[in-house]
Protein backbone atom coordinates (compact mmCIF):
# COMPACT_ATOMS: atom_id res chain seq x y z
CA UNK A 1 0.00 0.00 0.00
CA UNK A 2 1.32 3.36 -0.84
CA UNK A 3 1.47 5.87 2.48
CA UNK A 4 -0.13 9.21 1.42
CA UNK A 5 1.65 12.21 3.47
CA UNK A 6 -0.48 15.23 4.27
CA UNK A 7 2.37 17.68 4.21
CA UNK A 8 5.65 17.70 2.70
CA UNK A 9 7.04 18.21 6.32
CA UNK A 10 6.03 14.58 7.04
CA UNK A 11 7.78 12.73 4.44
CA UNK A 12 11.18 10.91 5.21
CA UNK A 13 14.41 12.78 4.57
CA UNK A 14 15.93 11.40 0.79
CA UNK A 15 18.50 9.20 1.84
CA UNK A 16 21.17 8.65 -0.43
CA UNK A 17 24.38 6.43 -0.57
CA UNK A 18 27.82 7.74 -2.16
CA UNK A 19 27.94 6.36 -5.62
CA UNK A 20 30.31 4.01 -6.15
CA UNK A 21 33.28 4.54 -8.84
CA UNK A 22 32.33 1.88 -11.74
CA UNK A 23 29.06 3.34 -11.38
CA UNK A 24 29.72 6.66 -11.40
CA UNK A 25 31.80 6.23 -14.95
CA UNK A 26 28.69 4.07 -15.78
CA UNK A 27 26.50 7.41 -15.41
CA UNK A 28 29.51 9.64 -16.95
CA UNK A 29 29.02 7.56 -20.09
CA UNK A 30 25.33 8.05 -20.18
CA UNK A 31 25.80 11.96 -19.81
CA UNK A 32 28.76 12.83 -21.92
CA UNK A 33 29.66 10.23 -24.25
CA UNK A 34 27.65 11.82 -27.24
CA UNK A 35 28.76 15.46 -26.31
CA UNK A 36 31.28 16.26 -29.08
CA UNK A 37 31.46 19.95 -29.45
CA UNK A 38 34.25 20.47 -27.27
CA UNK A 39 36.67 17.85 -29.30
CA UNK A 40 35.51 19.34 -32.75
CA UNK A 41 36.71 22.46 -31.08
CA UNK A 42 40.13 21.11 -29.75
CA UNK A 43 40.79 19.80 -33.43
CA UNK A 44 40.40 23.17 -35.23
CA UNK A 45 43.14 24.44 -32.80
CA UNK A 46 45.34 21.42 -32.26
CA UNK A 47 48.19 20.83 -34.85
CA UNK A 48 47.25 18.42 -37.46
CA UNK A 49 49.62 16.12 -36.53
CA UNK A 50 51.74 15.40 -33.08
CA UNK A 51 51.65 13.98 -30.22
CA UNK A 52 48.67 14.80 -28.07
CA UNK A 53 48.57 14.41 -24.00
CA UNK A 54 44.57 14.83 -22.79
CA UNK A 55 44.89 15.27 -18.87
CA UNK A 56 41.95 14.11 -16.98
CA UNK A 57 40.55 11.87 -20.26
CA UNK A 58 38.20 10.24 -18.28
CA UNK A 59 36.79 7.39 -20.59
CA UNK A 60 38.48 8.88 -23.48
CA UNK A 61 35.72 10.71 -25.00
CA UNK A 62 37.87 13.72 -26.35
CA UNK A 63 41.04 11.82 -26.94
CA UNK A 64 39.04 9.40 -29.75
CA UNK A 65 37.66 12.09 -31.65
CA UNK A 66 40.93 13.88 -32.02
CA UNK A 67 42.70 10.59 -34.02
CA UNK A 68 42.91 11.83 -37.00
CA UNK A 69 45.65 9.21 -38.67
CA UNK A 70 48.48 11.70 -37.78
CA UNK A 71 48.30 12.60 -34.18
CA UNK A 72 49.26 10.38 -31.04
CA UNK A 73 46.96 10.35 -28.19
CA UNK A 74 48.36 9.57 -24.89
CA UNK A 75 45.66 10.10 -21.98
CA UNK A 76 46.21 10.32 -18.09
CA UNK A 77 43.44 9.85 -15.66
CA UNK A 78 43.20 8.92 -11.81
CA UNK A 79 39.94 7.03 -11.78
CA UNK A 80 40.72 3.48 -12.69
CA UNK A 81 37.27 2.36 -13.84
CA UNK A 82 37.59 5.14 -16.21
CA UNK A 83 40.51 4.40 -17.53
CA UNK A 84 39.74 0.53 -17.93
CA UNK A 85 36.97 1.80 -19.88
CA UNK A 86 39.24 4.16 -21.99
CA UNK A 87 41.46 1.11 -22.73
CA UNK A 88 38.26 -1.39 -23.95
CA UNK A 89 37.28 1.30 -26.96
CA UNK A 90 40.94 2.77 -27.58
CA UNK A 91 41.86 3.30 -31.12
CA UNK A 92 44.82 2.63 -32.79
CA UNK A 93 47.78 5.19 -31.36
CA UNK A 94 45.93 5.82 -28.11
CA UNK A 95 47.78 4.88 -25.32
CA UNK A 96 45.81 5.55 -21.68
CA UNK A 97 47.63 5.71 -18.37
CA UNK A 98 46.73 5.93 -14.20
CA UNK A 99 48.73 9.35 -13.17
CA UNK A 100 47.90 12.56 -10.99
CA UNK A 101 47.62 15.30 -13.15
CA UNK A 102 49.47 17.47 -9.93
CA UNK A 103 52.29 14.56 -10.27
CA UNK A 104 52.73 13.96 -13.88
CA UNK A 105 55.86 12.10 -14.90
CA UNK A 106 56.82 11.26 -18.68
CA UNK A 107 60.57 10.98 -19.93
CA UNK A 108 59.20 12.63 -23.07
CA UNK A 109 56.96 15.75 -24.12
CA UNK A 110 54.64 16.55 -26.30
CA UNK A 111 53.54 18.86 -29.09
CA UNK A 112 50.38 19.79 -27.28
CA UNK A 113 48.24 19.47 -24.11
CA UNK A 114 44.47 19.76 -23.67
CA UNK A 115 43.30 20.08 -20.59
CA UNK A 116 39.07 19.41 -20.99
CA UNK A 117 36.10 20.26 -19.54
CA UNK A 118 36.67 22.48 -16.11
CA UNK A 119 38.98 19.71 -14.67
CA UNK A 120 41.64 22.17 -13.80
CA UNK A 121 38.26 23.21 -11.53
CA UNK A 122 38.57 20.34 -9.73
CA UNK A 123 41.84 20.45 -7.90
CA UNK A 124 40.43 23.39 -6.47
CA UNK A 125 43.39 25.31 -4.35
CA UNK A 126 45.80 27.30 -6.04
CA UNK A 127 48.70 25.28 -5.38
CA UNK A 128 47.24 22.58 -7.04
CA UNK A 129 46.22 23.79 -9.66
CA UNK A 130 49.92 25.82 -10.26
CA UNK A 131 51.03 22.03 -9.77
CA UNK A 132 49.20 21.07 -12.55
CA UNK A 133 49.89 23.59 -14.79
CA UNK A 134 53.98 23.88 -14.31
CA UNK A 135 53.91 20.19 -14.78
CA UNK A 136 51.97 20.57 -17.88
CA UNK A 137 54.79 23.45 -19.31
CA UNK A 138 57.38 20.96 -18.12
CA UNK A 139 56.22 18.70 -20.69
CA UNK A 140 55.38 20.65 -23.42
CA UNK A 141 57.63 20.81 -26.47
CA UNK A 142 59.16 24.68 -27.08
CA UNK A 143 56.22 26.19 -29.24
CA UNK A 144 53.86 23.74 -28.16
CA UNK A 145 50.51 24.66 -27.73
CA UNK A 146 48.11 23.82 -24.57
CA UNK A 147 43.90 24.27 -24.67
CA UNK A 148 42.14 24.42 -21.05
CA UNK A 149 38.65 25.15 -21.18
CA UNK A 150 37.49 26.13 -17.27
CA UNK A 151 34.41 26.93 -15.60
CA UNK A 152 33.76 30.73 -14.62
CA UNK A 153 30.96 31.70 -11.91
CA UNK A 154 28.69 34.54 -13.66
CA UNK A 155 28.72 37.73 -11.91
CA UNK A 156 25.02 37.13 -11.24
CA UNK A 157 25.99 33.88 -9.23
CA UNK A 158 28.27 35.35 -7.74
CA UNK A 159 26.33 38.49 -6.49
CA UNK A 160 23.43 36.42 -5.41
CA UNK A 161 25.37 33.83 -4.01
CA UNK A 162 22.05 31.40 -3.33
CA UNK A 163 22.36 27.76 -3.93
CA UNK A 164 21.07 26.59 -7.39
CA UNK A 165 19.01 22.96 -8.63
CA UNK A 166 19.44 21.98 -11.71
CA UNK A 167 18.12 18.41 -12.65
CA UNK A 168 18.55 16.30 -16.44
CA UNK A 169 16.37 12.71 -17.08
CA UNK A 170 18.51 10.33 -19.07
CA UNK A 171 17.28 6.69 -20.32
CA UNK A 172 18.19 3.80 -18.54
CA UNK A 173 19.28 0.70 -20.08
CA UNK A 174 17.57 -1.88 -20.73
CA UNK A 175 15.04 0.28 -19.29
CA UNK A 176 14.15 2.76 -17.18
CA UNK A 177 15.08 6.31 -16.26
CA UNK A 178 17.57 7.94 -13.79
CA UNK A 179 16.95 11.45 -12.33
CA UNK A 180 20.14 13.79 -11.93
CA UNK A 181 19.79 16.23 -9.37
CA UNK A 182 22.88 19.09 -8.87
CA UNK A 183 23.14 21.33 -5.99
CA UNK A 184 25.70 24.26 -5.66
CA UNK A 185 26.61 26.43 -2.93
CA UNK A 186 28.93 29.76 -3.88
CA UNK A 187 31.49 29.91 -0.68
CA UNK A 188 33.23 33.34 -1.25
CA UNK A 189 35.65 32.70 1.83
CA UNK A 190 37.43 29.96 -0.31
CA UNK A 191 36.05 30.81 -3.97
CA UNK A 192 35.19 27.52 -4.06
CA UNK A 193 31.23 26.06 -5.10
CA UNK A 194 30.20 22.95 -2.95
CA UNK A 195 28.84 20.58 -5.53
CA UNK A 196 26.32 18.00 -4.74
CA UNK A 197 25.45 15.47 -7.76
CA UNK A 198 22.01 12.60 -6.93
CA UNK A 199 21.34 9.96 -9.22
CA UNK A 200 17.84 8.63 -8.66
CA UNK A 201 17.80 5.52 -10.52
CA UNK A 202 14.50 4.54 -11.30
CA UNK A 203 14.43 0.97 -13.43
CA UNK A 204 11.56 -0.23 -15.13
CA UNK A 205 9.81 -3.47 -14.36
CA UNK A 206 7.90 -5.08 -11.95
CA UNK A 207 10.52 -6.66 -9.48
CA UNK A 208 12.86 -3.20 -10.30
CA UNK A 209 14.48 -1.91 -7.00
CA UNK A 210 14.96 1.82 -7.36
CA UNK A 211 18.48 3.12 -5.82
CA UNK A 212 19.49 6.65 -4.83
CA UNK A 213 22.81 8.24 -5.17
CA UNK A 214 24.97 11.07 -4.55
CA UNK A 215 28.55 12.88 -5.29
CA UNK A 216 30.22 15.34 -3.30
CA UNK A 217 32.99 17.58 -4.31
CA UNK A 218 34.04 20.83 -4.56
CA UNK A 219 35.23 23.49 -7.37
CA UNK A 220 37.46 26.18 -7.63
CA UNK A 221 35.38 29.16 -8.58
CA UNK A 222 37.91 32.00 -9.58
CA UNK A 223 36.97 34.69 -11.91
CA UNK A 224 38.65 35.48 -14.96
CA UNK A 225 41.63 37.67 -13.98
CA UNK A 226 42.47 34.76 -11.26
CA UNK A 227 43.11 32.41 -13.80
CA UNK A 228 45.22 34.48 -16.33
CA UNK A 229 47.41 35.26 -13.63
CA UNK A 230 47.75 31.41 -12.50
CA UNK A 231 48.66 30.24 -16.36
CA UNK A 232 51.08 33.31 -16.70
CA UNK A 233 52.53 32.32 -13.16
CA UNK A 234 52.98 28.96 -14.74
CA UNK A 235 55.53 30.05 -17.20
CA UNK A 236 52.27 29.94 -20.22
CA UNK A 237 52.23 32.86 -22.67
CA UNK A 238 48.67 33.34 -23.41
CA UNK A 239 47.46 33.54 -27.06
CA UNK A 240 43.83 33.52 -26.85
CA UNK A 241 41.05 33.83 -24.55
CA UNK A 242 37.16 32.40 -26.22
CA UNK A 243 33.89 32.28 -23.87
CA UNK A 244 32.48 29.59 -25.44
CA UNK A 245 33.33 26.88 -28.18
CA UNK A 246 32.23 29.21 -31.16
CA UNK A 247 35.77 31.12 -30.35
CA UNK A 248 33.70 34.30 -29.46
CA UNK A 249 36.32 36.84 -27.75
CA UNK A 250 35.50 36.98 -24.14
CA UNK A 251 34.42 40.47 -23.83
CA UNK A 252 32.48 40.15 -20.83
CA UNK A 253 32.09 38.41 -16.70
CA UNK A 254 28.68 37.18 -17.86
CA UNK A 255 30.21 33.60 -19.57
CA UNK A 256 30.78 30.46 -17.57
CA UNK A 257 33.09 29.42 -19.93
CA UNK A 258 36.62 30.03 -20.37
CA UNK A 259 38.68 28.84 -23.01
CA UNK A 260 42.46 29.48 -22.99
CA UNK A 261 45.27 29.17 -25.42
CA UNK A 262 48.73 29.09 -24.58
CA UNK A 263 51.82 28.27 -25.21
Amino acid sequence: MVKIYADYGDEPEDRFIPIPDHLACTHYDLEMDSYVEDAVFFDTILPHNGTVLEVACGSGRVGRRLLNGKRTITGIDISLPMLQKARERALPSMHFLAMDMTAMAFSHTFDSIVVPYHSLNLLVTRNRIISCLKGCRKLLQPGGRLIAQIFIPTQKFLSEGKKTFQFQIFEMKPSGRIIKEILREYHSDSKTISVEERFRERPAGHDAVSADYNNTYAVAAYEIADWLHLFETSGFSIKDCFEDLSKTPIYSSDSSCLIIVCE
